[in-house]
């Protein structure tokens, strides 16, 4: 499986286990939340990672990848002639 190809499963992880950790903080005593406070903070978590990703993805991808209308080498200098 590749993960850059499967940017569902990555948001779906990671949410899981924010979410996994506030139950547990829950569970444990140390939050004292209601159930509607615990359904926001799940939709807070959903919508942050879900438009998060994409953002990150896009400036990470746009650092390693060469511009087709002016590439460069890592020192600056164009590759056409």
């Amino acid at each position: 499986m590749n993960l850059k190809r499967e940017p569902a499963i990555v948001t779906g992880t990671v949410v899981g286990l924010i979410m996994a950790f506030v139950t547990w903080l829950k569970t444990m005593g140390y939050l004292d939340w209601t159930p509607e406070q615990v359904t926001a903070t799940e939709r807070l978590v959903e919508y942050v990672v879900m438009f998060g990703t994409p953002v990150v993805g896009a400036i990470v991808t746009r650092y390693f990848v060469t511009p087709v209308s002016d590439p460069r080498d890592n020192n600056g200098n164009p590759l056409r002639p």
